[in-house]
């Protein structure tokens, strides 16, 4: 019995304390939980910022790769991207034509994903690894790391709220089948 009302003594302590810590500081717990409010509405702009700064710098790569005129965005020469490829930008297992190709694709492609905020995990893992690829084969340059750490904040963190994808969740949570299917439950759904 006494184990019982020493623990309810406790408990009355402890509430007591937390009753008078509230009171104390209860202007300080509103002031942070509207700094966090305010937080979590501005929260969309990280990952918009992470999004657009990555897209310009591999799209203005990628139409330097692509022939003048090409798609009307073209701003360089294959054959000299092809040389590039034979000659500077060593890719592993890769013949350097299919290395252009590719490198030329993804450098056009992710950043227009990445802009609309469309596939844009998909988008920075490949990104992601042309940037492990051109900081082992080609050049070492500290932008890499900043390059990479976006790409990781995008990788797991997804588009954020301004991003097709987030509407396209928000749009497929609506529907039970969807939640069904994907083993979604009520609280996956913020």
């Amino acid at each position: 019995m006494s184990k019982t009302t020493n623990k309810e003594t406790d408990n009355k302590t402890q509430n007591h304390k937390c009753q008078v810590l509230a009171e104390k500081c209860g202007f300080l717990f509103k002031f942070f939980e509207w700094k966090l409010c305010i937080a979590k509405k501005l929260s969309f702009i990280p990952s918009l910022c992470a999004r657009l700064l990555i897209a310009k710098v591999f799209w203005a790569s990628g139409v330097l790769k692509l022939p003048a005129g090409f798609l009307g965005i073209g701003m360089g020469n294959w054959d000299s991207t092809i040389l590039l490829f034979t000659e500077e930008y060593h890719v592993p297992l890769l013949k350097p034509e299919i290395a252009a190709y590719m490198s030329a694709t993804f450098e056009i492609l992710c950043p227009i994903l990445l802009v609309l905020g469309l596939g844009t995990r998909v988008a920075a893992f490949f990104l992601l690894c042309m940037t492990i690829v051109i900081e082992f084969t080609y050049q070492h340059d500290i932008a890499h790391l900043f390059w990479g750490t976006s790409l990781l904040f995008l990788l797991t963190g997804g588009g954020g709220c301004l991003s097709i994808d987030c509407f396209i969740r928000k749009k497929a949570l609506s529907c039970p089948e969807y939640n069904k299917m994907a083993c979604v439950g009520v609280g996956d759904k913020k």
